[in-house]
């Protein structure tokens, strides 16, 4: 994965892992596993979005995107929930509250 990263790296369709998508087919045990965790691939990848699409069989397939989402200004993840106001995502308005309220 981090190889086809690096190639959409070199040819300039990225700048950063954090523009990437990562999208996994398959099905199995391991798309089992994968979707129990789903929440925290992104961040295990180093990737703005992980996509998983499951199928009937077992192998993985592993491609790479842009991430279409737009970029928070302070993580500089592409997310979907980057406010308009602020320009930030959620989890970094929770942060900054969180730091606030200290």
């Amino acid at each position: 994965m981090l190889g086809e990263i690096e190639l959409l790296r070199k040819d300039k369709q990225i700048g950063s892992s954090l523009q990437a998508k990562v999208v996994i087919t398959g099905g199995g045990e391991e798309m089992s596993l994968l979707e129990a965790h789903g929440d925290e691939l992104p961040m295990l990848f180093i990737v703005s979005e992980v996509e998983l699409r499951r199928t009937s069989g077992d192998a993985l397939t592993i491609s790479i995107e842009r991430a279409s989402s737009e970029r928070c200004e302070r993580c500089w993840r592409h997310v979907p929930t980057v406010s308009k106001e602020s320009g930030i995502c959620d989890r970094c308005q929770n942060a900054l509250a969180e730091a606030g309220s200290s």
